[in-house]
């Protein structure tokens, strides 16, 4: 599996559930927000990309106490793909969402990350070339 690291390693089972991953979100306040959310709906694990984000005072602030109750995991934005990869490998369908100013796109990754694998350009630089914009 992609290499990740469990940061909040709660008592809750990781093993079923939503995984929300949040690693190409870098903003501090939205990353909090997220991490409140995520124990609102019993997300089964939170992915960021660099548990140096939760040491950070406006991080323990907004996310109030969740970040004490929830997995939490660190996935590089370099490993992305490669996590998302073995993510749908174990079964997990994925849903790709991206907010803008101008835009929300959601959108069903069937296929999608099949074709990554497939790109002869490495999977990040593919991903990243292949948004949606």
């Amino acid at each position: 599996m992609a290499e990740s690291d469990t940061i909040g390693g709660k008592s809750q089972d990781s093993s079923d559930g939503l995984i929300l991953v949040a690693s190409l979100v870098d903003r501090i306040p939205n990353l909090g927000g997220l991490c409140r959310t995520c124990e609102i709906f019993a997300v089964s694990r939170f992915i960021i990309g660099s548990k140096r984000y939760m040491e950070d005072k406006e991080f323990e602030t907004l996310s109030v106490t969740s970040h004490k109750w929830i997995n939490i995991e660190e996935v590089l934005p370099n490993n992305l793909v490669a996590f998302l990869l073995e993510t749908k490998k174990a079964g997990y369908t994925l849903l790709g969402a991206e907010h803008t100013a101008e835009l929300l796109v959601v959108c069903f990754y069937s296929g999608y990350f099949e074709a990554a694998e497939k790109s002869t350009t490495s999977p990040n630089t593919w991903l990243e070339s292949s948004r949606l914009r």
